[in-house]
């Protein structure tokens, strides 16, 4: 009869774990990497506790599962260059690195950190996809360019942390604390919001996928598909380590990615409209209504670029013709619709600034006003019997076509200047109405 190996950890309850253990390492793949590892890591010393923390991963076969909640990680440094230089207690790889952004991180893909303190903790490229950091205190902590692909961000603090350039994709922040935190560069694509305390400072004067160039080397650093399968749990006894991509390690890039690739890059400007209208339902929820209108703005800015034919076959794939020829009348009707929505989007923007900007209104008002009284006095004869027309006049005549007064004294005669006077009439009730209603607009909301 075979002797099952089983599992040398323990439970979160404190029993025994009855799984089967690896075949390179006396625990399982989820638990913890001994017995004593909660014990001997809260007494160790800070200056230890990077060392026991590494070949806890290594023991553990990964750090899926491992647990550290409640645990003291305050003031360590745990970036590239402490770990990196961490050697393993046994001959083998170092699981605790991985490769990304062309440096090194540290490995916490699926670990359990639940209400830690990681206060001022140095964790710049760390891959902590699947996390669970749920009430966790990141005040002041160092996660440039983390990787926190669906991690758990839930009632944590990061305030004042520096998140820029990090990866929040999927990320759940329902009401965690961003106050003053450094988001410049980071990718919030479909990210939670939900009672999330964030300001229009922490994100930084654009997104990173306003920027083709940074969000395509944004892209393609991060590319490998199957780095989300990291965290998943194979039946053991087979071997986790050939699913992490280590340090050093050369990945080998297939058709189907660089496709993947190339479709966020070509639909970035729909994806900026989404972070924006999530931003903006975050900054509504607190009732920051100059933040509001920004991000408002932004989403709409972002959605009339996404309709310019070039950028809509790729933005909008399900409503443009696949496989058609440049000669197929699909072709030019997706075109001419996208094309009317694209022209529509820029009048709105350029006459009201999406109902954000009353200013703008008032300017269009003026270089109508400008433009009609150089026509006038350049063509409109109004019966003064001197056959010109003189700025003074030109000018009162503009005055009363555009308000609609009119002045008795001032008539047009001939067809030119009736022409002018009821186009401007029109132009002038209307852009009075519009600049009218989107002052409205913004005194409603302010």
């Amino acid at each position: 009869m075979v002797r099952v190996h089983r599992c040398g950890g323990v439970l979160a309850d404190g029993r025994q774990c009855s799984r089967r253990a690896r075949q390179d390492a006396d625990f399982c793949w989820q638990h913890r990497a001994s017995p004593g590892f909660r014990e001997e890591f809260a007494q160790a010393p800070a200056a230890e506790k990077a060392r026991i923390l590494a070949h806890a991963i290594a023991g553990n076969g990964g750090p899926g599962g491992l647990d550290l909640s409640s645990q003291t990680l305050s003031d360590l440094d745990l970036s590239k260059r402490t770990v990196a230089d961490i050697e393993p207690e046994h001959s083998g790889p170092k699981i605790w690195l991985t490769s990304r952004f062309d440096s090194t991180g540290l490995n916490l893909i699926g670990a359990d950190l639940h209400q830690a303190s990681l206060v001022r903790t140095n964790l710049q490229f760390a891959r902590m996809q699947l996390a669970n950091c749920s009430g966790a205190d990141l005040y002041g902590a160092d996660l440039h360019k983390a990787d926190l692909y669906r991690a758990n961000l839930q009632d944590t603090i990061c305030y004042k942390a520096n998140l820029s350039g990090a990866k929040l994709e999927r990320a759940d922040l329902s009401r965690a604390d961003l106050r003053l935190a450094d988001l410049s560069g980071a990718n919030l694509l479909r990210a939670k919001l939900d009672g999330t305390l964030l300001t229009r400072s922490s994100i930084g004067s654009q997104l990173i996928q306003e920027n083709r160039r940074s969000y395509t080397t944004y892209v393609y650093d991060d590319r490998r598909l199957g780095d989300f399968a990291l965290a998943c749990r194979p039946a053991p006894p087979i071997s986790r380590l050939h699913l992490y991509p280590l340090a050093g390690e050369e990945w080998q890039y297939d058709d189907i990615e660089l496709e993947v690739c190339a479709n966020h890059i070509r639909a970035r400007f729909v994806e900026a409209r989404d972070v924006y209208l999530s931003l903006q339902a975050c900054f509504a929820q607190q009732s920051l209504t100059e933040d509001e209108r920004w991000a408002h703005y932004n989403a709409r800015r972002m959605q009339r670029r996404s309709y310019f034919p070039t950028q809509a076959r790729h933005c909008y794939p399900q409503k443009w013709p696949q496989r058609s020829s440049l000669l197929s009348p699909r072709i030019w009707m997706s075109t001419l619709r996208f094309l009317r929505k694209w022209s529509t989007q820029v009048i709105y923007e350029a006459t009201t600034g999406y109902g954000e900007r009353p200013g703008r209104s008032l300017v269009c008002l003026l270089a109508g006003f400008a433009c009609f009284t150089i026509l006038i006095f350049a063509f409109a004869d109004l019966g003064r019997g001197t056959g010109q027309v003189g700025w003074r006049d030109a000018t009162l005549f503009s005055i009363g076509s555009m308000t609609g007064l009119g002045f008795n004294d001032l008539n047009p005669v001939n067809s030119v200047g009736k022409f002018l006077a009821g186009i401007e009439s029109a132009f002038g009730i209307s852009f009075f109405a519009l600049y009218m209603f989107t002052l409205g607009n913004r005194m409603g909301k302010g």
